[in-house]
């Protein structure tokens, strides 16, 4: 990598199959390792995709008129 290079690179071990045959994801670890904040406290990226999905939902409401406004 360059100096002014700000890429980043993680290192994501490779699923192996179980006896079965089948690949499982190592996203159960990733999600215990948690930062341990309650689930509803929500970080900034998880409010900003929440506000932009909720103005879709009533934009796409008042298409069909579901809410009265």
């Amino acid at each position: 990598m360059s100096n002014g290079d700000t890429t980043h690179s993680a290192v994501v071990p490779t699923p192996t199959p179980t006896e079965d045959g089948r690949y499982r994801s190592n996203l159960e670890e990733y999600e215990l390792e948690g930062d341990g904040r309650p689930p509803f406290i929500l970080t900034v990226p998880e409010m900003k995709l929440l506000g932009i999905a909720g103005v879709g939902f009533f934009l796409d409401g008042e298409q069909y008129r579901v809410f009265a406004m």
